[in-house]
């Protein structure tokens, strides 16, 4: 069985930093990095993104 508290998926500021550069040439201050950290369950749902990966695993053996 899996550890229960096994972290599935997480994102870091590198990560988040990362998506900046690329969306807009730039590195995010401390001010828009927190702020970005702070909307970002705001958008990606939990729920709604484990029950779409468990959808996908329909027509899985």
């Amino acid at each position: 069985m899996m550890d229960p508290e096994k972290i599935m998926y997480s994102i870091n500021s590198e990560d988040i930093q990362n998506v900046a550069r690329q969306a807009t040439d730039r590195t995010l201050t401390e001010e828009e990095l927190k702020f970005v950290a702070e909307k970002l369950g705001d958008y990606v749902g939990r729920c709604e993104a484990i029950v779409q990966a468990i959808g996908e695993l329909k027509g899985t053996p």
